[in-house]
């Protein structure tokens, strides 16, 4: 079978598109979502046009509903290092896949904008029934344009070796701050019949020298350059969910026979993607027919219904494309999955190279997500869907309630007819501060009663944002704790509300994360691995690290594991601690329950939880440990446990034996000492009252001699006396006469 021409497949991907279910053709659903984006803008003219002098207040639940829903679940799939996990399908597989999911989410989160790709995903889904992705590898040239000024020769020469760098504009002069180089003088003469310096060098056996250039100033450059530089990424961008359309017997955008993509672009880009310029040149623009949803998104009249639009600058010229995915035989092989790129009013098919650009591809590149899943449907059904009419009920009670506190100020007036003036009812109508109703007589004027439907109009009220709390998950407590909330109600109490509340958008996460979410990253992972041509260093949990795609494994059996918790973060931390204990005790049981690799891992989800970047600078992997010798029989540890006791308990024994001794030692030679001392206070003590005795006979000896000389002394005396006496004596008996007296 001959291959199918540019106008068979052009008719084939009318008439699929056409039968498609998109936002032209399925009324229904661009009805639905345009709504939902006016009910979330606060529009609802077009279901409660309001009164003319009446309230035209507007309650915004699906405002309130959507934006309370998306801190939570951005949290979820953000709050962490890594959006989504490969788990590894085998032991061997460990290391690959934590590579792989550390760069597929380094490409997705620092080169696409993740976080922006994400919100718009999941806000789409919670709006406007489905959210859409496309992912795809982009490649091309970056352009820069460089200035150099004061370049030299040589620099000048090097930027021109540069491949990368063209050269635009060139501007030469001299250098007047230049000095040449001083003539060096000549060298004294040689002896004679040797070669003179200075001498030409044939006349010293050499080639001749080129002539000297003549000295002067140095040449400066001012260049203008243009840097191109060839790019290739992976990209990941959000798309409105009026751009596509999927055939309506599709399940699911990976079982569809079709699906399109159409957008606006401009001529020069369409050129730049390899498309021939000639045909590009002749594309109609076509009327632009913006959908009930584009006009929906319209907030501050940022489109454009002009055929002519741009037309004057043909660079920036819109141009309608439409991409589209279909099953056919196109080359007589059979039916396979084929990229059909048209553009214009026309949807003619492209050409690339005098080729139509029809190329078999693997798969569709879109992913897509629903928050409220509709068994055997592609679309399902949105928050606001199920939230709408209770905005149009609370919508109207509190339009009833504010016209009532209006009539309230501004009570109507019955006025008979017999007291009212020429001038009566204008002053009633004037209705101002202090101004005055003229009447032809006194107490005429009646204020006609009006009703308070204040007490009535609350509680419905609250019965609503009941029901919408119970829908949705979406709670008043969630978003703030009223304290009011709190009174006599239990803890258990409020804490089973919140798990109700919560658990409702745990789903809506865990749908998006099987869906949208895990197909958006499978594509990424798949064409990272399919169009890199190079590995690449990149920076990876603070560590440089070689990547490189082609060796990467097809991943269509692998766990997507997206970063969902159980509980709040806190109640995740409380976990992981009790966790860490238990595992403790199972490593020092010795059963093996609990390995350090087990310990490490907890760790690391600890320091994550923490929202600290990296667990390097806390712990060390023990992956990266050397190991450790192998561990002895159990039976050999308790023996040589017990020598180690016995002889522990030897050395603490003659420690203390040798502690005793010592304590002996200094006790006796305390002893020692002591009785020393007291021996040397004994016979210091002997020896004073040795002194003092000897003190004492020296003295006792004094008196006595002095006794003994006074003796001597009264001997003396007496004697002399005596001597005298018998002298006397002798003298008187010699001289005795007769009648004389002897004495």
């Amino acid at each position: 079978m001959a291959k199918l021409k540019a106008s068979e497949v052009k008719a084939i991907c009318d008439a699929e598109r056409s039968d498609s279910l998109s936002a032209l053709n399925a009324s229904k659903l661009s009805e639905e979502r345009s709504k939902a984006l006016d009910y979330y803008r606060g529009d609802m003219a077009v279901d409660m046009p309001s009164l003319p002098d009446r309230s035209s207040a507007v309650s915004t639940d699906v405002a309130d509903v959507v934006e309370g829903l998306m801190p939570n679940l951005m949290e979820i799939f953000t709050g962490g290092d890594d959006v989504v996990r490969f788990e590894p399908v085998g032991q061997e597989d460990e290391e690959g896949a934590a590579q792989e999911t550390d760069y597929t989410n380094h490409v997705f989160m620092q080169q696409n904008h993740g976080f922006l790709v994400l919100y718009g995903f999941i806000k789409d889904a919670l709006l406007s029934k489905n959210g859409y992705v496309k992912v795809w590898w982009d490649k091309g040239q970056r352009e820069e344009r460089e200035t150099y000024k004061g370049l030299t020769d040589d620099e000048l020469a090097i930027l021109a070796d540069d491949d990368e760098i063209e050269i635009e504009e060139q501007d030469s002069y001299p250098d007047e701050d230049y000095e040449a180089a001083p003539l060096v003088e000549a060298p004294p003469l040689a002896p004679e019949g040797m070669p003179q310096a200075g001498m030409p060098p044939e006349a010293m056996g050499q080639p001749p020298m080129p002539p000297a250039a003549p000295a002067g100033p140095q040449t400066l450059h001012n260049v203008v350059v243009r840097r191109k530089k060839d790019y290739a990424c992976a990209k990941v961008v959000n798309v409105p969910p009026e751009e596509v359309g999927i055939s309506r017997r599709a399940k699911s955008i990976s079982e569809a026979s079709y699906f399109f993509h159409e957008t606006d672009t401009t001529q020069q880009d369409l050129i730049d993607d390899g498309f021939d310029e000639k045909q590009v040149k002749t594309l109609r623009p076509g009327e632009i027919n913006d959908t009930e949803e584009q006009e929906a998104r319209n907030t501050v009249d940022d489109t454009d219904d002009s055929e002519a639009s741009g037309t004057s600058n043909e660079v920036s010229r819109p141009v309608r494309v439409l991409e589209e995915y279909i099953r056919m035989d196109y080359e007589g092989k059979g039916a396979r999955l084929y990229r059909v790129t048209r553009g214009g009013a026309q949807g003619e098919v492209l050409t690339r190279e005098g080729k139509p650009a029809i190329d078999e591809v693997d798969c569709i590149p879109f992913a897509s997500m629903t928050p409220i899943i509709m068994p055997h449907r592609h679309i399902g059904r949105s928050v606001a869907d199920i939230v709408m009419d209770i905005q149009r009920i609370k919508t109207a009670l509190l339009r009833n309630i504010l016209d009532n506190a209006y009539m309230a100020n501004n009570q109507r007036i019955e006025v008979p007819q017999n007291i009212a003036g020429d001038s009566t009812i204008d002053d009633l109508l004037n209705n101002r501060p202090g101004g005055i109703v003229r009447t032809k007589g006194a107490g005429g004027l009646m204020p006609i009663p009006n009703q308070e439907i204040g007490s009535f109009i609350y509680p419905l009220l609250d019965y609503m944002d009941g029901q919408r709390e119970w829908r949705t998950g979406v709670t008043r407590q969630g978003q703030g704790l009223d304290p009011n909330a709190l009174q006599n109600i239990g803890e258990n109490a409020i804490l089973d509300a919140a798990n109700a509340a919560r658990a409702k958008t745990k789903l809506i996460a865990r749908i998006f994360a099987e869906t949208g979410i895990r197909d958006l990253f499978l594509l990424l992972h798949g064409v990272i691995r399919k169009n890199s041509a190079e590995g690449a260093t990149v920076r990876l949990r603070n560590q440089w690290v070689q990547v490189d795609p082609r060796n990467w494994k097809t991943r269509n059996d692998m766990t997507v594991n997206v970063g969902l918790g159980t509980g709040s973060k806190e109640q995740q931390l409380s976990f992981l601690m009790g966790l860490l204990g238990i595992q403790k005790e199972a490593l020092l049981s010795g059963t093996g329950l609990a390995t350090p690799a087990n310990i490490y891992n907890t760790l690391k989800k600890l320091v994550e939880m923490a929202d600290l970047k990296s667990v390097e600078p806390y712990f060390t992997d023990p992956a990266t440990v050397p190991p450790q010798p192998p561990q002895p029989d159990p039976k050999q540890i308790e023996v040589e446990g017990k020598l180690k006791l016995q002889a522990a308990e030897a050395q603490a024994n003659q420690q203390l034996a040798e502690q005793r001794a010592v304590a002996e030692l200094k006790l006796d030679m305390a002893r020692m000492q002591e009785e020393a001392r007291l021996a040397q206070q004994q016979q210091e003590a002997e020896f004073a009252l040795r002194i003092k005795e000897m003190q004492a006979e020296h003295q006792l000896e004094l008196v006595r001699m002095q006794q003994q000389e006074r003796q001597a002394m009264a001997g003396n005396a007496t004697k002399e006396r005596i001597g005298m006496d018998a002298n006397r004596s002798k003298a008187a008996i010699s001289n005795t006469r007769p009648g004389g007296k002897v004495g």
